[in-house]
C-alpha cells in the first residue's frame, strides 16, 4: 500500500542551459512524497502525521534560499564571513550567508533538486519504494522513483 503527503517550499535558483544560463528567478515548488511497503501492526504504512515532518524537516533548509550547485566549476563561489558572493560569466551576486544553500550538484534544476531531497529522504524513512513528484508549475514537474 501506498501513503503520500504534500508539502510546498520557494527557492531562487540560476539554471545552465546549453549554451546559456537562465537568469537568477525562483519558484514555489510543491512536493508530493509517497511511500510504500506492507502495513504495520497498527494497519498504517506510515503515520500521516510523521511522514510530514520528515518531508517538512528535510525542505526546511532549502525553503526562501538561493540555491547554488557546489558542483559546477563555472560558477566562481566564495563565502567570506556571513557573505556569499559569486559569479557567472559577467554577473555577480553577494548575498547574506544564511539566505544561500549549497546543494552537492552540477546544476540547480527540478531534477536535481528532487534527486537531492530523495537521497535525504531515503537516509530517514524505511519503505520498499519511495516518490517524491516537484512540481514547478501545475502543468510541470519531475518523478523521482526509487
Amino acid at each position: 500500500m501506498r501513503v503520500c503527503v504534500t508539502s510546498h517550499f520557494s527557492i531562487a535558483h540560476v539554471v545552465k542551459r546549453r549554451n546559456s544560463w537562465e537568469t537568477l528567478h525562483g519558484h514555489n515548488y510543491k512536493a508530493v512524497l509517497c511511500v510504500e511497503k506492507e502495513l504495520d501492526e497498527l494497519g498504517m504504512v506510515m503515520d500521516f502525521k510523521d511522514l510530514k515532518l520528515v518531508l517538512n524537516g528535510i525542505i526546511k533548509k532549502l525553503d526562501h534560499k538561493t540555491l547554488l550547485p557546489s558542483k559546477n566549476k563555472e560558477i566562481n563561489l566564495r563565502l567570506e564571513g556571513n557573505l556569499a558572493s559569486f559569479q557567472i560569466r559577467n554577473k555577480k551576486y553577494t548575498l547574506p550567508l544564511e539566505d544561500v544553500e549549497l546543494i552537492p550538484t552540477t546544476n540547480v534544476t527540478a531534477e536535481e533538486v528532487a534527486l537531492y531531497l530523495v537521497s535525504k529522504l531515503r537516509e530517514k524513512i524505511q519503505a520498499s519504494k519511495l516518490e517524491l513528484s516537484i512540481y514547478e508549475s501545475p502543468d510541470m514537474f519531475v518523478v523521482e522513483r526509487v
